[in-house]
């Protein structure tokens, strides 16, 4: 009984943190809501939620579902470290929380403009119903997601210090990416965006799963970080690049070992076989997660 009393009493302890967690992850939703803009080819302006239910739009639910899910991993960051004192726990994660739904947002824009650079992002979503396009966004949010995480447990010696290195670390994280999505598309014997527009899913599983288990890696860089940034630097980059060489190395596995029969680039490439993306995609996942732990 005593081990019960104290199992749920220590559960209860966490409640008002989760509950205020929540609400900042509900804000971040509706700043998102608010702030995403698009008008339709007929001059018409898209609505939020018909997208989602009048529409049955199932690319722009997986998009927003992406989001959801990085905005919940890098929030998970913001408790990290709190001492006895309620009042500075929850300014330090209201600090924390607004910095990750800020920079969340921020990381869409990034890849809108910066990763998947050749098509409308927007346009294929919503108008062409492209799931290829969402699983990049999808991937690039739990990735950015994990790397605010990462950044949020450091310790920095002042306010002003913690946001200018949350930002930089974030600025680094999302070079990563772009660095990173540029080189999976140079191995790659096909043109990966010009698939994924052309409403290939296997592509887009693909390129979004690399993206995830990218972020994955440099969030273990990151986590913990301080504000010695050159140090700090050198570590993350390291990290980063020896992750896109063994992510890298995956995708010949995936191809060489486990789809000996027919190769890779066309299966995706050409006959955008979605089953043999799951294999891909898995690979990615199992070395950042075995790299994890």
């Amino acid at each position: 009984m005593e081990a019960l009393l104290i199992a749920v009493e220590a559960f209860l302890r966490r409640m008002p943190y989760f509950v205020y967690l929540f609400l900042l992850l509900l804000l971040g939703v509706m700043l998102f809501r608010k702030t995403l803009r698009y008008v339709r080819s007929d001059g018409k302006p898209y609505s939020f939620d018909s997208e989602l239910t009048s529409h049955d739009n199932p690319a722009f639910g997986l998009y927003f579902a992406g989001y959801v899910v990085g905005l919940a991993l890098a929030l998970a960051g913001a408790p990290v470290g709190l001492g006895d004192d309620i009042v500075q726990n929850f300014a330090t994660i209201t600090i924390n929380g607004f910095l990750a739904i800020a920079l969340m947002r921020l990381s869409a824009i990034v890849n809108d403009r910066l990763i998947l650079t050749k098509f409308d992002d927007k346009k294929e979503i919503i108008e062409d119903r492209n799931s290829g396009t969402s699983f990049v966004y999808v991937g690039s949010f739990l990735a950015t997601g994990l790397m605010i995480n990462g950044v949020l447990t450091g310790e920095s010696a002042s306010l002003l210090l913690m946001v200018r290195d949350v930002l930089i670390y974030w600025l680094v994280g999302q070079a990563i990416l772009i660095l990173g999505g540029q080189v999976l598309q140079r191995i790659s014997h096909y043109d990966v965006q010009a698939a994924i527009e052309k409403d290939n899913v296997a592509a887009g599983v693909v390129f979004g799963f690399f993206l995830a288990a990218l972020g994955g890696v440099t969030r273990m860089a990151l986590a913990g970080a301080s504000s010695e940034i050159w140090t700090e630097l050198v570590r993350v980059i390291v990290f980063a690049g020896l992750g896109i060489v063994l992510l890298c190395a995956g995708r010949f596995a995936a191809d060489k070992v486990m789809l000996p029969a027919s190769p890779l680039d066309h299966e995706v490439g050409d006959e955008a076989n979605t089953g043999a993306a799951a294999v891909v995609a898995a690979v990615f996942s199992a070395i950042a997660i075995l790299l994890a732990f």
